[in-house]
C-alpha cells in the first residue's frame, strides 16, 4: 500500500455528511457527526458469501469490493468506504471513488443513483442521461452557463418523500468537461486540471 500522511477532512455531499482520510476538493466543507467514513487502509480480498464474484469485483447484500490497478476499494453497510492504494495517481484515485464506488454506497444506503447529470428548470430536476461519452455533463453545463441551477454531474442521486415523490438530491459544485467542451463553452481552459482517460 502506498505510504503518505494521513490527514482528516470533513465534506458535505449528497446529503451526507463525509470524513475522509483523502483530500477530495470536489466536495463542499461539512461539519458534524460522520454518516460516511472514507479510510486509506488495507481492503479484504474476499468478501463472505457473495452474489457476483469477478475478477474485477465482489458484491454482497451488505459490501463491496473494487480490484483496479491504481487502488481497490471495499465499501461496507453504507457507512465506510477503505481505499487500499497502489499507485498514487491521485485522479484515477477519484474517478472510480466518484464513479461505481460512490454510486454502490447510495444503493447501500438505500438511494437510487442513476447515471447522468442533473439540472433544475421551472422548479423541477431533470436529469439527463446516456453512456459515458454521450454529453451528459456538456448538456447541464450548458443550461449552468445559462444561469439555470446546477445539481449533479455523472450521479444523481434520488430519495422518496413520505408522499413517494422522488427527490433528487444536490451532489458536489464541480463537473468534468473534456477541454474541447469546456472550450465551446466559453470558458477558459488554460488553468484547467488536465485528467487523463480512466486505465483499468
Amino acid at each position: 500500500m502506498h505510504q503518505f500522511e494521513k490527514k482528516k477532512y470533513s465534506y458535505i455531499a449528497f446529503g451526507l455528511v463525509f470524513s475522509s482520510e483523502l483530500e477530495l476538493t470536489e466536495f463542499l466543507p461539512g461539519e458534524g457527526p460522520a454518516d460516511v467514513n472514507i479510510i486509506l487502509d488495507e481492503v479484504p480480498s474476499n468478501i463472505e458469501n457473495p452474489i457476483e464474484a469477478y475478477d474485477e469485483y465482489q458484491l454482497s447484500e451488505t459490501e463491496f469490493l473494487l480490484f483496479k490497478r491504481v487502488a481497490n476499494y471495499h465499501v461496507k453497510d453504507g457507512n465506510t468506504i477503505a481505499i487500499q492504494i497502489h499507485e498514487y495517481d491521485i485522479n484515477r484515485i477519484k474517478s472510480y471513488l466518484m464513479a461505481i464506488v460512490m454510486g454502490t454506497l447510495l444503493i447501500q444506503r438505500g438511494l437510487i443513483p442513476i447515471h447522468g447529470s442533473a439540472t433544475v428548470i421551472n422548479g423541477k430536476a431533470v436529469v439527463f442521461t446516456g453512456s459515458s461519452g454521450a454529453g451528459k455533463s456538456t448538456l447541464c453545463a450548458a443550461f449552468r452557463k445559462r444561469s439555470y441551477e446546477y445539481m449533479s454531474d455523472d450521479i444523481t442521486a434520488i430519495s422518496f418523500n413520505n408522499d413517494g415523490v422522488p427527490i433528487v438530491i444536490p451532489a458536489y459544485p464541480q463537473q468534468r468537461l473534456s477541454r474541447h467542451a469546456a472550450k465551446m463553452l466559453g470558458y477558459n481552459v488554460t488553468n484547467l486540471e488536465l485528467r487523463m482517460p480512466e486505465k483499468k
